[in-house]
Parts: C-alpha cells; structure tokens; sequence
C-alpha cells in the first residue's frame, strides 16, 4: 500500500486494529460455537495489546499528540484528553479479559 499523506499510515492502523475488533467480538458472540474460538480470543486480544496499544496508541501519544498539543489543540477538555482517557480504559478492558481468558 502506498501512502500520499502523513496520516494515511495511521488510518491504515485504525483499520487494522478495527478488524481485529470484528474478529474479537465475533468470536466472542460464538464462544461456545466451536473450539477454536478461545484461540482466536487470545489472537485478537494478542494483536490489540501488541500492535494496538504499544505500538500504535504508543505513536499517537508519543509522536502525533504532543505535536497536535504544540499547535493548540487542547489536552485537557478537548479532543487529546478524550483520545488519552480512550487509550487508558482500552489497556484496562484488554488487561481485564487477558486475566479472565488466564484463568480459564
């Protein structure tokens, strides 16, 4: 894939991580459907820890926030304090069901 535009490979990540949302709650729905499906949980959980949080959310709060707070965009009552609250109730759901699939 080629990218034309800075934000065209974050986008491409938000695709990513939100497919790997699809496949986690369509497993979820079917949990009892086959064996397989506590497999693919993990996979999906895996991916959205690994890819999702430290490596994506970790650019965009790294990288994209503090350069969008240095050009005035609010972090407190704004649009980054949203973005940052989102990334730390995303760390602590996935956190959750990585224990709950632990103790299995």
């Amino acid at each position: 894939m080629k990218y034309s535009r800075w934000d065209d490979f974050l986008i491409a990540e938000h695709e990513m991580i939100e497919r790997a949302m699809a496949v986690l709650k369509e497993c979820l729905d079917n949990l009892d459907a086959t064996l397989d499906q506590p497999v693919q949980v993990i996979r999906a959980l895996d991916f959205l820890l690994e890819f999702g949080d430290k490596i994506h959310n970790r650019k965009e709060e790294e990288q994209l926030f503090p350069l969008m707070e240095k050009f005035g965009v609010p972090v407190s009552g704004g649009p980054l304090g949203v973005m940052l609250a989102e990334h730390r109730m995303e760390r602590e759901l996935l956190a959750r069901m990585m224990a709950d699939i632990g103790s299995l």
